[in-house]
């Protein structure tokens, strides 16, 4: 009960960690969600982890993770959690509000959990192939909603993007302006 807690999202997501009967073994935490529409999610996923596959075969390792997600009904489902993660908006504020608009957050957070020259330029690297590969995919997939609550750094270097309810194009509406990735298109 004690790892257990809630995420501060418009659907209030629950964190729920259950017990490994592996007693050497670490909790298994999931998420579990209500409000989403997590088959879209999964469709995501699946297309990503296609693209995986294909890079691979053509010898391209961009260092992608993806992460398990089952809908247990229309309108709700659980999520696994990404260990060893945060949010980007978590690393860049860490040390105030306006740490989204400097230069260093990202590479101090690296830093701090790969000390070594050799493991720092190893994350580096992990960004660098992760976040080519997530840029590539969310346009093609045509994903919107993307900010940096959507965007999540593991400590290795890997970036990844969550929460995937807005694809193939179908972006809020801020007024009469379609809000998208790659540009707006006024109605």
């Amino acid at each position: 009960i004690q790892s257990s807690s809630f995420f501060n999202s418009n659907t209030v997501p629950l964190k729920i960690s259950f017990l490994n009967s592996d007693p050497f073994g670490d909790n298994i935490d999931i998420i579990f969600k209500v409000g989403d529409d997590l088959r879209q999610d999964i469709l995501v996923l699946q297309m990503i982890k296609l693209m995986e596959k294909i890079w691979l075969r053509a010898g391209l390792d961009l260092k992608m993770v993806t992460y398990d997600c089952v809908a247990t009904g229309q309108d709700h489902g659980m999520l696994e959690v990404v260990t060893d993660s945060s949010t980007l908006r978590a690393i860049q504020t860490e040390r105030g509000v306006t740490g989204s608009f400097k230069d260093k957050p990202l590479s101090n957070w690296l830093m701090r959990y790969n000390t070594s020259e050799t493991d720092y330029r190893k994350a580096i690297d992990n960004f660098t192939c992760s976040c080519a590969g997530y840029c590539v995919a969310t346009y093609v997939l045509g994903i919107c909603d993307r900010h940096n609550d959507n965007i999540m750094v593991k400590r290795s270097g890997h970036m990844f993007h969550i929460d995937f309810g807005k694809i193939l194009g179908n972006a809020q509406m801020f007024g009469s302006i379609k809000r998208s990735d790659s540009h707006s298109y006024i109605h």
